[in-house]
């Protein structure tokens, strides 16, 4: 029991090290392609009406006009204490940017999430029944088609077929702006494209594996003697 409590504590040490490490990469990278970007903060916040003595005064006001290390350093003791800083394009703390859509998002993934369950149970368990016809096959070559699909082609192509061509949803955004308080069934309409964009990215490879899994348990001694 001993042994086996301590292969598990260092798989789990194994685990988070890796996770550190690749969070510190990320953030690195980050770090390093933000200041890769041509022009810099100062010309992101002046635009059009950027000089050479305006761009360095608001360098030296945002801090960003001392070595790179320097800074990179600054922000990782920034990032530690909780501290995002602030947007340099809409001037306001990153974390109040961040509150501001949270909600939002959790709303899209709780309701992704739902369709997601939803979809794989239903394909999963109508692919499994007729997993060795022809169903089964045409089953097989839509969930592998929608598996090998990026995310974020699947989204485009969501919107592009109902928002563009038919007009039958809107593109994005939370709610039709020019409404004052817009209803459930405006906010529904908002919802339908990236939800579903979630359900078709997430549920062909759950709905796969769980088709097998009906497969092998109909196929079992007990199942064809009942």
């Amino acid at each position: 029991m001993w042994t086996i409590r301590h292969a598990a504590a260092r798989r789990l040490a194994a685990r988070c090290l890796e996770a550190l490490f690749s969070l510190t990469l990320l953030v690195t990278l980050t770090f390093f392609l933000a200041h890769a970007a041509p022009g810099g903060p100062a010309y992101a916040i002046l635009g059009a009406k950027v000089t050479p003595a305006s761009a360095a005064e608001v360098s030296a006001r945002l801090g960003v006009n001392v070595p790179v290390w320097q800074q990179y350093l600054l922000w990782w003791w920034h990032i530690l204490h909780g501290n995002l800083g602030n947007s340099y394009v809409q001037a306001r703390p990153v974390m109040a940017v961040i509150g501001e859509y949270a909600g939002q998002s959790a709303w899209l993934y709780l309701t992704g999430l739902g369709l997601v369950v939803l979809a794989s149970l239903t394909a999963g368990l109508a692919h499994g029944v007729w997993y060795r016809g022809k169903a089964g096959t045409i089953f097989s070559y839509i969930e592998t088609f929608l598996y090998a699909m990026p995310g974020f082609f699947i989204a485009t192509l969501l919107a592009m077929v109902f928002a563009t061509w038919l007009g039958l949803l809107p593109a994005g955004g939370v709610s039709n702006l020019r409404l004052a308080a817009p209803g459930a069934g405006d906010i529904l309409r908002h919802l339908i494209l990236p939800a579903a964009s979630i359900m078709l990215f997430a549920s062909p490879g759950l709905a796969r594996m769980f088709a097998e899994s009906v497969d092998q348990e109909l196929a079992a001694a007990y199942v064809r003697t009942a």
